[in-house]
């Protein structure tokens, strides 16, 4: 799997991430108890997406995956798994915070 370098680009590559595989709560990825179960297509977090974006693995942090996570959390005013795991955020609107702040 192809990872990026730079923080806005792997901002909106988790949003293409989400749009397409879907949003997950609770947790970095759909079966998150066993970090090595991931496999590519799984919904992720808005965090697991930028992880999986910038490291290759939605439960592996990198430089540039931090930078990227700062950026959102910066944003939203919020850790990031704590805005995305509301009841009422919906996949749409992570999937456009992440590529407003990606565009900025």
């Amino acid at each position: 799997m192809k990872t990026y370098k730079r923080p806005k680009t792997i901002l909106r590559k988790a949003a293409d991430y989400i749009e397409e595989n879907g949003l997950h709560k609770e947790g970095f990825f759909l079966g998150s108890k066993d970090f090595r179960q991931f496999a590519y297509g799984h919904p992720c977090c808005a965090e697991g997406a930028i992880n999986l974006m910038g490291a290759g693995n939605p439960a592996t942090f990198s430089k540039v995956s931090h930078r990227a996570l700062g950026m959102m959390r910066k944003s939203v005013g919020d850790h990031v798994s704590t805005w995305n795991d509301k009841a009422e955020r919906t996949q749409a609107e992570v999937v456009a915070k992440l590529r407003e702040v990606g565009a900025g």
